[in-house]
C-alpha cells in the first residue's frame, strides 16, 4: 500500500527537508524522524493531521490535492431537519407514516413541509 505523504513528496520532487520545513511553519516541533514516520505509516501509526497534509498538497502539488481532498455526501438535497425522539415515540411515530404509507422518514418530513408551505399563501 502506497503512502500518501511519500507519494506527494515523490510526485513533486521535494526533498524530505523541504516538506519538513512547510510543515513546520505551523506546528514547529515537526522534524525530519517525524516526516519519516508519517512517510512509513504501516510500520509506526503515524500520520499527519488532514490540514497539514491538505497544505501541503495545496503548496506543492494544488492539482493533484483533488484526488485527495474530502468530498461532500454527494447528496443533492443539502439542507437537514432533525429532531430527538424518545425510543418508544421514534417506534410509534415510524409505525404510523409506514401505516400511512410512506418509504421514509424524509419522503414524510418532505410531504408535511411541502403541505405546510402551500398552505401558508403569503409566503413568495
Amino acid at each position: 500500500m502506497g503512502n500518501r505523504l511519500r507519494d506527494l513528496r515523490l510526485s513533486c520532487g521535494a526533498t524530505p527537508q523541504e516538506l519538513v520545513d512547510a510543515v513546520r511553519e505551523n506546528y514547529p516541533k515537526y522534524d525530519k524522524p517525524l516526516q519519516s514516520k508519517c512517510e512509513h505509516t504501516d510500520l509506526y501509526a503515524v500520520e499527519l493531521t488532514y490540514p497539514a497534509f491538505r497544505d501541503l498538497y495545496q503548496r506543492f502539488d494544488p492539482e493533484g490535492w483533488k484526488k485527495y481532498k474530502r468530498h461532500t455526501d454527494g447528496h443533492t438535497l443539502t439542507c437537514r431537519i432533525y429532531a430527538r425522539l424518545a425510543d418508544d415515540v421514534y417506534r410509534r411515530f415510524i409505525g404510523q407514516i409506514r401505516q400511512d404509507g410512506y418509504q421514509s422518514v424524509q419522503a414524510w418530513i418532505t410531504d408535511v413541509v411541502l403541505a405546510y408551505i402551500n398552505a401558508r399563501s403569503d409566503d413568495p
